[in-house]
């Protein structure tokens, strides 16, 4: 088995490209790939098959296809659910363009929040750019194979809407993984100043003398008093001797 090669510094900061959904581990970025989603807030009672089936429902969702919605849902393979996408009657361009990019956001989002293993390598790429390498689209990819791209300028390349979705995602997610660190983190110190705060009052509280201490302070009070009594007599009547055997001048 020959060894892994260790990764250069300039394999962690350079694009990672991606385009068919067979390609490891990246392929699973494909709007293609297999990954159950699910979205109960906007689609209830709807299971999705992969992030493209997710994008085509809600496009026909959004031009009132009902038909066409119904039939993407049925469709098991990615390519079939995009060409019944392209199907979709009364289809404005515009209305779509305003909508299309926050649709697949949100599909990815679940896709990688909801697949443990998809998440996982999402996080990996750590902040290098996701390009989405289609060599025959410009919008979301770069219009570029991996090889091309790397032979003109970035300048040169499509809008890449799906990298950008996907980038988006994993901030997003990454923020709240932090986000869920730093409230256990919290949790965990408010324990510990109550639990420093039980100390202190412990400590602080007074002494309860025990009944044998008790008893015995009780008993002695009476011959205390009894002493201090005999003692100021004593004192009274000793400047009286004193007076009386003192000579007269």
């Amino acid at each position: 088995m020959a060894p892994k090669q260790k990764q250069t510094a300039e394999d962690l900061s350079s694009p990672i490209y991606f385009f068919s959904m067979r390609e490891q581990p990246h392929g699973i970025f494909s709007q293609f790939a297999k990954a159950t989603i699910s979205d109960p807030q906007k689609c209830p009672n709807v299971t999705f098959n992969c992030a493209e089936q997710y994008m085509m429902y809600n496009k026909a969702q959004t031009f009132h296809s009902p038909s066409i919605a119904s039939q993407i849902l049925t469709a098991t393979s990615s390519s079939a659910q995009k060409k019944l996408g392209r199907e979709i009657k009364d289809f404005n361009e515009a209305i779509w363009d305003a909508v299309k990019f926050g649709i697949v956001e949100r599909g990815n989002y679940l896709k990688f929040s909801q697949n443990e293993k998809c998440k996982k390598v999402l996080l990996g790429t750590g902040e290098r750019l996701i390009v989405e390498a289609a060599a025959n689209d410009k919008i979301w990819g770069i219009g570029y194979n991996a090889a091309d791209a790397k032979k003109v300028s970035r300048e040169d390349w499509g809008q890449n809407l799906l990298g950008k979705v996907l980038m988006n995602v994993r901030e997003k997610i990454r923020a709240e993984e932090a986000g869920e660190d730093e409230d256990e983190e919290a949790d965990e110190s408010v324990e510990e100043v109550t639990d420093e705060e039980d100390d202190e009052e412990s400590q602080n509280l007074p002494a309860t003398p025990d009944s044998s201490t008790a008893n015995k302070n009780a008993s002695t009070t009476p011959l205390l008093r009894t002493r201090s009594a005999s003692l100021q007599s004593l004192r009274r009547l000793l400047p009286r001797k004193l007076a009386s055997t003192r000579p007269q001048m």
